[in-house]
């Protein structure tokens, strides 16, 4: 694969042959490379067939269109992961002058578009690609988004696909446009719970809102705006900064193929007497592409933090490398196992020294527990590769904004849902829950409270009538003004008690 990846660019020149038999056999080879390709290896690979397609020809671009389709399917994850790189691209070949090429570019676009990770936007893939086609129409698909509820947290991969299409109709001179296109933003962004994605992705969109915060006409436009303006700001994106700067794999990759070429066998690799001060290359210029591509896979692995799986640091770091450590130095593992398990050890050691907490106190400390576990609540990612390290006789409190999963954690912990987390029969793990006096886990937030339940039941029965007669002066007006003090909007209000988290139902 390695080797066979810098031969795309000819083959798909071959596409362009005369011959009907070359064009054919290109075809072939083609899909014979790619085949081939494993899911760590898709974001050098779009970056391959992206340069091929900004070169090539009309039938050219067309296989290339369609070797990205192909992998939306069998790799939705990764491919996903790159769409903010290969959709604008995508989308100029879709206002291609040849037909064939407009038309491969609006399938693969809509085949790209469904490996979205947010399921509320699946049902507008088919509008969000007619708009990367044909600006008019944009407001159509703001009216259809901005009738759709949001619950699902918005990546990266889905802010690739919309603020484009934001911008677009920011600048819009509807103001129904307008005024839709800034509740949408409003809705969206309040799913955007990653800073660092929203100053890459929605900083674009401050200028466009304060503008229309500030000029337009309708002061129930000018009140959407401000409150859009408000989320995005609040979400991380800023005005007039520059985002953070992309991924830069190539720097990652370089670092990873030196570490590896210090877990290499010393035959492997060559050291010029001459200069000692040269770094170590492998004297084979196939094995050292092949050095290449695996240090890249391997930097993917480190960026994705996937280090216990030992089959996935075998297809990418001894599947490529095995059969020239055979060769060299007549080891009986062609597969490369044993060096993928060496390169993974080692960079797992690394990840750990490095996110390892602070040890406070003596050595002698008894570890009840030193693991490293995610969790996650429906499709919310609460906590990912966190180190939970317990001692015995210290105490620990557990600190975070309400509704964030600290109850979710506890329970997690007693239920023993938590990966690598000593079992019940060694450490035992015993949780006292508590609930809201006279709950009842259906009524509304509201409704709870105006009934009383928690007030009765703190009060002995001969206070209760004289209660009761209390609470029928107090109006839900003003129950409702004192929720909202603390945080309960009128959206929330209407929420079961049931629901809540721990930490809500103490402000209740």
């Amino acid at each position: 694969m390695p080797v066979l990846l810098s031969s795309l660019p000819i083959l798909f020149e071959l596409y362009m042959d005369k011959g009907d038999v070359v064009r054919e056999a290109a075809t072939a080879a083609t899909r014979a490379i790619l085949k081939n390709t494993p899911p760590e290896a898709i974001s050098t690979v779009f970056r391959t067939l992206e340069t091929c397609l900004a070169a090539g020809k009309w039938r050219a671009k067309v296989g290339i269109l369609d070797a990205m389709k192909t992998f939306s399917t069998k790799y939705k994850d990764q491919v996903a992961a790159e769409l903010g790189t290969t959709i604008p691209i995508v989308e100029n070949c879709m206002h291609d002058t040849k037909v064939e090429v407009s038309t491969a570019a609006t399938k693969c676009a809509t085949a790209l578009c469904n490996t979205l990770p947010n399921p509320d936007l699946l049902p507008h893939v088919p509008a969000l690609v007619k708009c990367m086609a044909n600006p008019n129409a944009v407001a159509e698909c703001i009216k259809s988004l901005s009738n759709t509820t949001f619950v699902a947290e918005v990546t990266s991969p889905s802010l690739a696909v919309l603020v484009p299409l934001l911008i677009r109709a920011l600048n819009d001179r509807s103001m129904e446009v307008q005024r839709r296109t800034v509740i949408v933003t409003d809705n969206l962004v309040k799913l955007v719970r990653d800073p660092v994605i929203a100053a890459r992705y929605l900083s674009g969109l401050v200028d466009g809102v304060a503008k229309i915060m500030n000029t337009a006409s309708f002061p129930e436009v000018r009140n959407f705006a401000s409150a859009a303006h408000a989320t995005l700001l609040k979400a991380g994106a800023s005005s007039g900064v520059i985002p953070p700067p992309p991924r830069d794999i190539v720097t990652e990759a370089r670092e990873v193929e030196s570490q590896l070429l210090a877990l290499l066998p010393p035959e492997v690799v060559a050291v010029s007497p001459n200069e000692p001060s040269v770094p170590r290359t492998p004297f084979h210029p196939i094995f050292s592409q092949s050095l290449h591509f695996t240090s890249t896979l391997i930097a993917n692995l480190l960026f994705s933090t996937q280090y216990t799986d030992a089959a996935v640091w075998k297809r990418c770091a001894g599947v490529y490398l095995g059969p020239y450590l055979h060769h060299y130095t007549g080891s009986d593992d062609p597969g490369g196992t044993a060096f993928a398990e060496s390169a993974r050890n080692h960079f797992y050691a690394t990840f750990k020294a490095k996110h390892a907490p602070a040890v406070n106190g003596s050595s002698e400390e008894e570890v009840l527990c030193d693991i490293l576990f995610s969790l996650a609540y429906g499709a919310l990612l609460l906590l990912s590769h966190t180190t939970l390290r317990l001692v015995r006789g210290k105490r620990y409190g557990v600190l975070a904004p309400n509704g964030s999963g600290k109850s979710t954690l506890l329970r997690a912990i007693r239920d023993g849902k938590v990966e690598s987390f000593p079992p019940q029969d060694e450490l035992r793990a015993v949780m006292c829950e508590h609930s809201l006096q006279g709950e009842d886990a259906g009524l509304a937030i509201i409704d709870f409270i105006a009934a009383g339940l928690s007030l009765r039941a703190g009060f002995p029965v001969t206070y209760q009538p004289r209660l009761d007669k209390h609470l029928k002066d107090v109006s839900r007006s003003a129950i409702a003004s004192q929720l909202r003090e603390v945080g309960f909007d009128d959206a929330r209000q209407a929420e079961p008690v049931g629901g809540l988290s721990g930490g809500w139902k103490m402000k209740v």
